[in-house]
């Protein structure tokens, strides 16, 4: 072997001998370089980041290690700046792992991130932050956008996802260095309310920047126009006992009584806000002045306008200015009226209840929202405020899909265009928790409302990017649901609004073709997250509404001769009690017990129930 290994030496020893003489000969043939060849730089590798149990491996602020950091805040800042401090903390340990301390002051050149409530002059709900020599700089009002200034900085530079109230991600990278941070919200809306059971939380509202009021009251910093004695008031402001017929504005003795009660009400209330509003009802009075009024003013809206700006004129003359007083064009008073405008202190919420919701509210081609735009219009010239009050649902039939993801933002969009300055989007928003999409629906929403402007690509990939959390590895059955019940309502392309049969949206018993290939997405969605109960539950709850319409589809043909959808009925009706269903419709509770015959389509109508 000793031997075998010398000639291999000699070997290499010979070549290398050629290889010398072969390259002085071609330097002999060649001109000299007139310069000496710098050497080759290679930069040095980037320093390895050792992996860590947290999601953030190595944080840093241009460079600066994030645990030599501290946040800076006010402690005369009030309880949203000391929340928005301990929520800061919490969530960059959660982070990388570095609990920063809270100080409540710090010598110029320490290295912070600081929450200043004092400088920024917007309003209570816009907000800023950016990089500057010490490190990251937080603005917001003390009342509420300091908070979401957090939460935004998270959420952008971070990577964290709100998605639901159970359902928060953040990204997973080796090191995050934070330079050059530079970012400022201003909402086109000043009042956003996600109107559904599902966003009455605190910490989502804060999260996806919700303030108006909505069964929220109670959210930190307050929502704007809060309504203590909520909307359809004028029963209460009349002293009625009870929601009936509405009352006579242009009776004597009744706004005496109702502008009274709306003074008291200014005066007890520090927002200076109150709705005066219409009963939910269309039993408006037709007595003779109102009459007259319908034909001056051409709708019975002219009488409220009337009334309010008598009202606000009073109240300036008994010394109540900045107040608010808002009103529904809502039903009957949808209709603009003409010969009036309103003063400067009313507010219009409008509301858009009679509009179609398989086109977007700009579509002129469509009859119903033709005359949306109308009187959207109209309304925005005789008034300096409006709000707009949206339905996100079908009210009829809280369990069938409502084929509305492809004119949410549009619509948005188109509101806040117009001039509108606040949008209430209303879905569900009773006991129990939500079948269908009400998660995805209430983040589309807020993300559309926190950005109204973005493209279409960039909504859709907020839902992807919503599916992928929340459903896991069932997401492209999910989603390929969602485009299918999309396509199916585009392909009827009939005008429905909120209240509209699941035969008016996709056809009658249109999901009976799909029953098999629907079987198998949902059940291969539930396959693929069966080890995650909090993901499956959130994908047996949204089958609800396909289960819904599938058997409804095909009980109407089939259900007399097999047992066996008898048991799928039954079956049904025990995992929306076991989901916490309450609701099929506005009106109407899931029944505690169904009748073997009785199609789950027809169950908000039945009222004596059979074994």
């Amino acid at each position: 072997m000793k031997k075998i290994i010398a000639l291999l030496l000699s070997i290499v020893m010979i070549l290398s001998a050629f290889s010398m003489i072969a390259c002085e000969n071609e330097s002999t043939e060649t001109e000299a370089p007139t310069e000496t060849p710098t050497e080759e730089v290679t930069e040095a590798p980037e320093p390895e980041v050792p992996e860590t149990p947290y999601p953030v491996d190595r944080l840093t602020v241009a460079g600066t290690p994030i645990d030599e950091f501290v946040i800076v805040r006010n402690p005369n800042g009030g309880e949203t700046v000391e929340y928005a401090a301990a929520e800061l903390q919490e969530y960059i340990a959660t982070t990388c792992g570095v609990t920063l301390e809270i100080v409540d002051s710090a010598e110029p050149g320490t290295k912070r991130f600081l929450l200043d409530e004092t400088a920024y002059d917007g309003t209570n709900d816009n907000f800023k932050y950016y990089s500057d020599a010490d490190g990251i700089v937080l603005e917001g009002a003390a009342k509420r956008s300091i908070i979401y200034s957090v939460y935004n900085f998270l959420e952008k530079q971070l990577g964290w996802r709100f998605f639901a109230a159970d359902c928060e991600t953040v990204k997973e990278v080796s090191s995050i260095d934070l330079v050059d941070v530079n970012f400022e919200q201003d909402f086109v809306y000043d009042i956003r309310a996600i109107y559904w059971t599902d966003y009455f939380g605190q910490d989502i509202s804060l999260k996806r920047y919700q303030n108006g009021e909505t069964k929220r009251d109670s959210i930190l910093g307050g929502c704007e126009h809060f309504h203590p004695h909520g909307i359809h008031t004028f029963w209460i402001l009349a002293g009625h006992s009870s929601e009936g017929a509405q009352p006579c504005l242009n009776d004597e003795a009744t706004y005496e009584t109702m502008y009274k009660n709306i003074k008291e009400r200014l005066e007890n209330y520090p927002e200076k806000a109150i709705h005066i509003s219409q009963n939910d009802n269309e039993l408006y009075c037709k007595c003779e002045k109102c009459l007259a009024d319908i034909e001056y003013y051409g709708s019975p809206a002219g009488t409220i306008i009337k009334f309010l700006n008598r009202v606000d004129e009073n109240l300036k003359a008994d010394g109540l200015t900045d107040i608010t007083l808002i009103t529904f064009a809502y039903r009957y008073s949808f209709t603009c009226p003409k010969n009036i405008t309103c003063n400067d202190d009313i507010a219009i919420e409008l509301c858009t209840i009679t509009s179609c919701y398989n086109h977007a509210f700009n579509d002129a081609t469509c009859p119903k929202n033709a005359e949306t735009m109308k009187q959207i219009d109209a309304w925005g010239e005789i008034c300096d405020e409006f709000y707009v009050w949206d339905y996100t649902v079908n009210f009829s039939y809280y369990l069938s899909p409502f084929a509305n993801f492809d004119v949410l933002l549009e619509n948005i969009k188109y509101l806040g265009e117009v001039g509108g300055r606040g949008y209430i989007g209303q879905g569900n928003y009773q006991q129990g928790a939500s079948a269908e999409f009400a998660d995805l629906r209430c983040y589309l929403m807020a993300k559309a409302l926190e950005d109204p402007y973005m493209t279409e690509a960039e909504y859709y990939a907020h839902m992807d990017e919503f599916l992928e959390a929340y459903y896991g590895d069932a997401a492209p059955y999910v989603r390929k649901f969602i485009d299918l019940i999309t396509d199916m309502s585009n392909a009827k392309n009939a005008c429905f609004d909120i209240y509209s049969s699941p035969e008016v949206m996709y056809g009658d018993h249109a999901f009976e073709p799909y029953n098999e290939i629907l079987l198998e997405w949902w059940d291969n969605a539930e396959a693929a997250v069966a080890d995650d109960p909090v993901i499956l539950q959130h994908v047996r709850r949204s089958r609800l509404c396909c289960d819904y319409l599938r058997i409804g589809a095909i009980h109407h043909q089939a259900y007399d001769v097999r047992d066996a959808m008898r048991q799928t009925v039954t079956d049904f009706h025990a995992e929306l009690l076991e989901l916490g269903v309450k609701r099929i419709s506005e009106g109407a509770t899931i029944p505690e017990r169904v009748a073997k015959d009785t199609n789950p389509r027809n169950w908000w109508s039945v009222h004596n129930y059979k074994d």
